[in-house]
């Protein structure tokens, strides 16, 4: 096989360094850098497949726990590792709201049939 008598001066794309190419595809000035800028592409693309792993389960999982399969009501209280800590569908602060809402949407009803013809 013949070497090419050709020199183009290129820069590399790992280290900067300046360097004499033989061929127009070269891309880096040593097999090091080479194989550098190789590991260091296949991490970034490992690195990027588990962001988006991670963001997908980020996205779907916590409702998914959240939600009671069985009746249409919210667990309040997970764990870290997302299981159900405790059974209950309240607590003390959920009453908080609740109730006052609840009391307020009776007076409304029974100002509504009060003032029903």
């Amino acid at each position: 096989m013949a070497t090419s008598k050709m020199k183009i001066k290129k820069v590399c794309e790992w280290c900067g360094t300046t360097f004499y190419a033989q061929k127009l595809t070269t891309r880096f000035c040593s097999h090091r850098c080479n194989n550098l800028a190789y590991k260091e592409a296949v991490r970034q693309k490992r690195i990027q497949e588990i962001e988006t792993k991670v963001q997908t389960v980020i996205s779907e999982q916590p409702i998914s726990y959240f939600k009671d399969k069985e009746y249409p009501e919210w667990y309040g209280y997970l764990n870290r590792r997302g299981e159900v800590l405790l059974p209950l569908k309240g607590g003390k602060w959920k009453g908080c709201f609740h109730v006052p809402r609840g009391l307020y949407q009776c007076w409304k009803t029974l100002e509504d049939l009060m003032n029903y013809k």
